[in-house]
């Protein structure tokens, strides 16, 4: 109907900003550019056609061009708030970290009680490793937007990486968002017969090349088509070969990107769910507040975040007696009722042809005899890296003299970062020449090549790894981590169990040092490691499918009967 109406009034600034609008929401973002390119021919002096022709690109995946068509925004309108947001926007993408500051701040200072550009600048920063920054200018969003659920989703996430915020305060955060989410309309009428066929809905944007796609597709894969539909609710207008698989293995797929919470819930109820599952916690894209609707009879959190998500209106949270032990302070860090898997809860699904294209690469095998010129590694985000973990690595190679440190991160390619982080390490006492920072790799396969440059992976900490610990492993690289309180530093632990590697799994960080240096003090042990670490892995729980399906089915199951017997 826009369209027909673009063509009768093509001199219509209103219809046609309005088929932008429309085309952009639903992903159409290619045909959004040309609209926006005839916006702006027709109505040069418009700004708004800028500033839908720079999303648009971004959306395409044209950063450097939208980052271009923003800067002469701000340049031509330097009063304009929407300009500096949108250029800020493109430039944490390039990524340009220092200009993406520059322009969050001249949006704050534009407009000082806005919410969006504090809890955007606290998430680059974030993701910069700078998460005490980051964590101040979440709280300034709050106190300029109090109760505002995204920015409190902001909060939760940093929660769990910086070292000044209490438990107490975590907590508070998650239930304030819970409260801000909570919406709940008539309750679900699902037939309760607790031995039927169950429709089970995930809900989650990262159906694709994602880190949560390698531990949720063997359950995709494996569940059992006489007991349980699979219904998948995709919140991203991003699709590759993965999302391919994964929407071959489902009853019913929707895409939700764009789509507001009180459809998506009126979508659930239609398609008639009996557990909705979400895979995201506080993590971009998440879909909580659909939760806080209650679409569904169960629901259900699991997989994609290290806590709790304060949302009252979610039963379970799927979790195993390593992570979450059950301790009264562990029951007291959630809203949710802790489901403990009789595993390890996680399913690592490895691509094989990207593991093929590391092994073609050329690349430099570690030596390291005796300790001596042992290279260790982590490739954990940078936002991981905390003052905790550089403690670690400084104590590690203390304890073996000659070693040296491998840094990977996806940010890392960004200069002020590089050296934000180098200067952190020297301030530790580790020599800036035993330590090389890599920027991301052109493709997965390289980047599990550049594992054969390292002898021993150390994790983390308080935030564990969960993807590269065990990229790690597949690679032949073994990981010692150290064991905190709650999930988020007891994932490395439930892993290495699972992978039969208890012993690499330190209780303090003296322990932790300790392991490392006699890990480097043996070749041998680490030569067998590297030869035949995969296949230990492949025939370990960690990588059985089946097994784990059948484990969160009987939870499923078990959810179900109980909602079913309540009345």
């Amino acid at each position: 109907m826009l369209v027909r109406l673009v063509e009768r009034e093509p001199r219509s600034p209103e219809a046609l900003k309005s088929l932008i609008v429309v085309q952009m929401k639903t992903g159409r973002a290619a045909d959004a550019e040309a609209a926006c390119l005839r916006g702006i021919s027709f109505f040069p002096g418009d700004f708004d056609f800028q500033g839908y022709l720079g999303q648009a690109l971004l959306s395409l995946g044209r950063r450097a061009e939208a980052a271009e068509i923003f800067r002469t925004a701000a340049d031509r309108y330097p009063d304009s708030y929407a300009a500096w947001m949108g250029l800020a926007t493109a430039l944490r993408d390039l990524p340009d970290v220092a200009g993406a500051e520059r322009a969050y701040r001249r949006a704050i200072a534009l407009d000082p009680a806005a919410a969006e550009p504090r809890a955007t600048l606290a998430s680059m920063l974030q993701e910069a490793a700078r998460c005490e920054e980051a964590i101040e200018a979440a709280r300034g969003a709050l106190a300029a937007a109090p109760d505002h659920p995204v920015v409190l989703h902001q909060l939760c996430s940093l929660s769990n990486y910086g070292t000044s915020v209490t438990r107490e305060e975590r907590m508070a955060w998650h239930r304030a968002y819970g409260r801000a989410v909570s919406r709940p309309s008539k309750p679900p009428t699902n037939t309760r017969d607790p031995e039927r066929r169950l429709r089970i809905g995930y809900v989650s944007p990262d159906l694709r090349r994602h880190s949560v796609a390698y531990f949720i597709s063997a359950i995709f894969d494996h569940h059992d088509p006489d007991g349980y539909e699979v219904c998948a609710y995709h919140a991203s207008t991003l699709e590759d070969e993965v999302t391919a698989r994964l929407k071959a293995r489902c009853r019913v797929w929707r895409s939700i990107h764009g789509v507001d919470d009180a459809r998506v819930a009126q979508l659930v109820q239609r398609d008639r769910v009996d557990v909705l599952v979400d895979l995201s916690g506080h993590t971009t894209a998440s879909r909580l507040a659909v939760f806080g609707r209650r679409p569904a009879p169960v629901q259900v959190t699991y997989c994609g975040y290290p806590g709790t998500t304060g949302v009252p209106e979610i039963d379970w949270r799927i979790v195993d007696a390593l992570t979450d032990p059950d301790t009264p302070e562990t029951t007291a860090e959630h809203t949710e009722r802790l489901w403990r898997l009789p595993r390890c809860f996680l399913c690592y699904t490895p691509d094989e042809a990207d593991a093929a294209e590391a092994s073609a690469l050329p690349g430099t095998r570690p030596s390291g005899a005796a300790g001596r010129g042992v290279t260790f590694g982590c490739f954990n985000a940078a936002m991981k890296i905390s003052p905790e973990t550089i403690g670690l690595f400084a104590a590690v190679m203390a304890r073996v003299p000659g070693s040296r440190l491998l840094l990977k991160s996806g940010l890392l390619g960004d200069a002020s970062v590089r050296e934000r982080l180098a200067a952190r390490l020297t301030e530790r006492g580790i020599d800036p020449v035993r330590v090389e920072l890599l920027p991301p790799t052109r493709s997965a396969g390289e980047h599990l090549a550049t594992y054969q440059r390292v002898d021993i992976a150390l994790d983390t900490y308080p935030y564990h790894g969960t993807t590269t610990t065990c990229e790690a492993l597949w690679m032949g690289v073994p990981v010692v981590t150290l064991a905190g309180r709650f999930h988020a530093s007891r994932v490395g632990v439930s892993l290495l169990h699972a992978a039969g590697l208890a012993d690499l799994v330190a209780d303090s960080p003296e322990a932790f040092a300790a392991i490392a240096a006699d890990l480097a003090g043996q070749p041998a042990r680490r030569g067998e490691l590297r030869a035949g670490l995969r296949g230990r892995v492949r025939s370990s729980p960690l990588c059985d499918g089946a097994a784990l399906t059948r484990s969160i089915e009987a939870a499923y199951r078990s959810m179900w009967r109980e909602w079913c017997g309540a009345r």
